[in-house]
């Protein structure tokens, strides 16, 4: 196990240019079986620090080859006839660039930012701040050798977390259809752009365990959404999603920190298939639990659960 303490130089401003983030940051990272990083803090800003530095540390390419792919810069270091995976398809680098500068729109999301609370504020400073600090502390040698040397390996600010946060919310509204997007043609001009054929469903790459109701189907007629996954990835590089029992230790165990460390109501999800499950989330400190994968094998699964722990009191 290795414990790993720093105090922090200077954040980044929503503005996109470097500012000292208020008082110094200070993080720790213990690492324990297999490498895993716990980060703690004591501010909201220290968090995003510690997180961006274990991250970086583990991933540094990776996430430097992310920040210039949202920027809109992978022709110019990586070739405009290169690939790049979005989601479940590939697409050249300059129908991803032509993409990103014209649907991220990075006014609207500076006034959005400054709109919301000051703890997603300071936890994407502190992100910044931490990833900046990473690569001073790497110096040449320190980064791996698969990105070393490598101009798109540099420091980042505020804008570029903006940038990269609504390319996840892109992936699954706009990004299917970036090709058609990046190679539009009035009517009558030529267009670059090939016949988009969307993938049938039994032949997608991605997928996650989302059910969807419309009011028709609902007792109160409102629209119903259900269904998460743990983020992952697939050998091959596509995005994937993990869920079921497989994360219920590691979801359960979130939610027991969680609970004690931040004043909010917290939804236990992952894994939940069974009373025990439900009662294991609640006693976590959980306020309510999500039913996702079970729904799979059982549609009634909730049902049953809402009543069984009704006939043992639970609210």
């Amino acid at each position: 196990m290795r414990t790993i303490g720093w105090a922090a130089l200077a954040a980044a401003a929503f503005a996109g240019t470097a500012a000292q983030a208020k008082g110094d940051l200070d993080a720790t990272i213990v690492r324990t079986t297999y490498g895993i990083p716990h980060v703690s803090a004591d501010s909201w800003d220290g968090i995003g620090y510690g997180v961006a530095y274990a991250y970086a540390q583990d991933n540094l390419c990776l996430l430097a080859e992310e920040f210039a792919t949202v920027r809109g810069e992978r022709s110019m270091y990586f070739g405009p006839e290169g690939k790049v995976l979005h989601g479940s398809q590939e697409v050249d680098n300059l129908s991803s660039d032509v993409f990103m500068r014209s649907v991220i729109d990075l006014p609207r999301l500076r006034a959005g930012a400054s709109a919301q609370g000051p703890e997603a504020n300071q936890l994407a400073a502190g992100y910044v701040a931490g990833y900046n600090r990473f690569l001073r502390d790497a110096g040449t040698d320190g980064i791996p050798a698969e990105c070393r040397g490598k101009s798109w390996v540099k420091p980042i600010t505020t804008d570029d977390m903006l940038r990269l946060t609504e390319k996840q919310m892109l992936l699954a509204s706009a990004m299917p259809f970036l090709p058609a997007i990046a190679n539009a043609a009035p009517p009558g001009m030529p267009s670059q752009a090939s016949a988009m054929d969307l993938p049938e469903r039994e032949d997608m790459g991605v997928g996650s365990n989302g059910w969807a109701f419309g009011g028709e189907a609902t007792e109160d007629g409102r629209g119903l959404v259900i269904g998460n996954a743990l983020p992952a990835a697939m050998p091959d590089g596509r995005d994937a999603g993990l869920s079921g029992p497989a994360v219920r230790p590691l979801a359960l165990r979130c939610v027991t920190e969680v609970a004690r460390a931040v004043p909010v109501d917290v939804v236990g999800a992952g894994g939940v298939a069974t009373v025990v499950d439900a009662r294991a989330y609640l006693s976590a400190g959980a306020v309510a639990v999500q039913v996702g994968s079970a729904l799979f094998h059982d549609p009634t699964t909730a049902a049953r659960l809402v009543a069984a722990l009704s006939q043992e009191g639970t609210p």
